[in-house]
């Protein structure tokens, strides 16, 4: 009996352990898909993604006051390979997300303004996370 109970047990763990990995498969997609949407300026927008557990809270903010950038970039792709890095690292320490799931969070103080645009229609209405949630569900 104590044999068929263990059994059970490690067949549990390898299915559980199957989703957790297809979850982490499912956040490395969103991760790829938000940093290729996502404009790049200064870099502060795309490097401010985060992939937390719902409920830890914080995610990482860049300001681009802190760049004192007045233009837009010369190296794009750097920002976004660097965006995508600090998100398959945030990936790679989430742990056991079955039931739990994760969220993608981005705390850049001008998060609002890339979301929806801006009164003057200066900056367009991106609209990322919306994107995220019509390619992903």
């Amino acid at each position: 009996m104590a044999s068929i109970q263990q059994t059970f047990k490690n067949i549990d763990a390898k299915m559980d352990k199957q989703l957790d990995d297809k979850m982490k498969v499912k956040a490395e997609e969103i991760a790829a898909f938000v940093v290729v949407q996502s404009p790049v300026y200064s870099g502060a927008y795309v490097e401010s993604f985060s992939i937390l557990k719902p409920g830890s809270g914080g995610g990482r903010s860049r300001s681009s006051d802190a760049r004192k950038m007045k233009s837009r970039t010369t190296d794009p792709d750097k920002h976004r390979m660097i965006a995508l890095n600090q998100l398959y690292s945030d990936i790679d320490g989430l742990e056991n997300i079955i039931g739990e799931g994760f969220m993608l969070k981005n705390r850049s103080p001008h998060v609002r303004v890339v979301e929806n645009g801006s009164p003057s229609k200066k900056v367009p209405k991106y609209n990322i996370f919306g994107a995220v949630r019509r390619e992903f569900g």
